[in-house]
């Protein structure tokens, strides 16, 4: 956890919740999250400051690039896909409002019978941490 640790941010970010991610048409969305605007460079520097020091003490670099968010729900079944990507497609601009991010989780994922099943290992209020 030293890695993780050793990561500075000054304040908590205030951003705004708008919309939500695109998602390609031939993969169903497994996941529902309203994307982060606003002040998210703060958030832009967090995540490659984690992911240099994780990478140094062997964790693998995420392939996919770094897109701030908020996961509202998961997908579970199929049922009611094109009902459900319809109503997506509608709110892709709908304003949530604002939000303080003052806290990072450090998750672990794992295979769970129904689907991934998450577990906080720490939690790092973002006032404790000096730059």
């Amino acid at each position: 956890m030293q890695a993780v640790e050793e990561i500075h941010v000054c304040k908590p970010v205030v951003s705004r919740l708008i919309g939500f991610p695109p998602w390609s048409p031939e993969t169903p969305p497994r996941v529902i999250a309203a994307s982060v605007s606003g002040d998210v460079e703060p958030l832009d520097a967090l995540y490659n400051a984690l992911e240099d020091e994780l990478a140094d003490v062997g964790f693998r670099r995420e392939k996919k690039g770094y897109s701030p968010h908020n996961t509202l729900g998961g997908v579970h079944a199929n049922r009611c896909m094109d009902e459900l990507l319809n109503r997506l497609e509608r709110g892709h601009r709908r304003e949530f409002g604002a939000t303080a991010i003052n806290k990072i989780q450090l998750m672990m994922s794992t295979k769970g019978e129904r689907g991934p099943e998450y577990t906080i290992m720490n939690e790092f209020p973002l006032e404790d941490f000096v730059a």
